[in-house]
């Protein structure tokens, strides 16, 4: 921790989403600041948040990124329920937000 509350490390969390699917979650920044949770895109995983996740922005901020389901960490089931069912996806945000 340095002295204006911030940790330069990037913690990591497994989590689990809808349907019993662990997902990654990184988190960055002041653990006092105000949570920002950043959800990526189609193909996408926790590197594409990089600007987001500068020291700057990283003062103030408790910096969370889920890398999607199917997508850089996150379990990878090939059942299309996993895909195709909204509410799971948004179990998913549910858990992370409830957990962290």
């Amino acid at each position: 921790m340095t002295a204006t509350g911030t940790t330069d490390s990037m913690k990591s969390h497994q989590i689990t989403g809808g349907n019993g699917i662990t997902l990654e979650v990184k988190e960055w920044g002041n653990p006092d600041g105000t949570p920002v949770l950043l959800i990526h895109g189609l193909l996408g995983n926790h590197l594409a948040w990089g600007r987001q996740t500068s020291i700057v922005l990283r003062r103030n901020r408790r910096m969370v990124a889920m890398e999607l389901r199917g997508h850089g960490k996150s379990e990878k089931d090939l059942s299309p329920e996993n895909y195709t069912t909204g509410r799971y996806w948004a179990d998913d945000v549910n858990a992370v937000i409830t957990t962290l």
